[in-house]
């Protein structure tokens, strides 16, 4: 974005963005994996990916790479709050959290301010909210990136992620075989572009930065 003082000016938030890029930046550079959480904070993502499942492999060949996403919150303790299947809506204490994951995780920061007060409150409104298994809105559950654009604001309360249309299709552009099967036993389509979020759409967005990465 031009200067308002004028071309030959410099901005001094462009200055403190390219700072902050910078630091950052060194930090993966560093070797700032998450697996000790040492360098994390609230605010932070960590995504995970992991195939290894039915699920994992039908999220992965519809969405991409990532199949979970979940939010730190520190205080005294390091914590992870998440929606999974089956607890639905918990906070979990980081090691415990990391222990269960069998794939890589990949700790992402925004590179705005996060309303972190905003994040523990919205989350905490969460917890014990059942696994919204079918991906669909407004249904009183919640599935994991869809957990994360709802807590996630910043210091205007604009939130950091929007909703898009819902792809269950794969490269090909044809329904992978679990999802038919999943949705016909519930008695429902697809549903295939209702507005949602997925961890790999998250993970795309300009305003997250690749902080650690630890696993496979």
């Amino acid at each position: 974005m031009p200067s308002a003082l004028g071309k030959t000016s410099r901005s001094p938030f462009g200055v403190a963005s390219s700072f902050i890029v910078c630091c950052l930046l060194l930090m993966v550079s560093c070797g700032g994996a998450p697996g000790q959480g040492g360098e994390l904070r609230s605010g932070d993502l960590l995504f995970v990916e992991d195939a290894g499942s039915a699920l994992g492999e039908a999220i992965s060949a519809s969405t991409g790479s990532y199949t979970h996403v979940a939010m730190v919150w520190r205080d005294s303790a390091l914590w992870v709050v998440e929606a999974t299947a089956p607890e639905g809506v918990r906070r979990v204490e980081y090691g415990e959290w990391m222990a269960g994951q069998r794939g890589r995780v990949v700790a992402m920061r925004p590179s705005v301010a996060v309303d972190t007060a905003a994040l523990i409150a919205r989350a905490e409104a969460h917890l014990g909210e059942p696994y919204d298994s079918l991906y669909l809105p407004g249904n009183g559950a919640m599935y994991c990136s869809e957990l994360v654009a709802e807590c996630m604001v910043d210091m205007a309360g604009r939130p950091l992620f929007s909703q898009s249309p819902m792809r269950f299709r794969d490269e090909s552009g044809e329904l992978p075989p679990y999802w038919v099967d999943f949705y016909s036993g519930h008695g429902m389509a697809v549903p295939e572009g209702l507005p949602g979020t997925n961890p790999s759409g998250l993970a795309a967005s300009p305003l997250l930065v690749r902080i650690g990465v630890s696993g496979k």
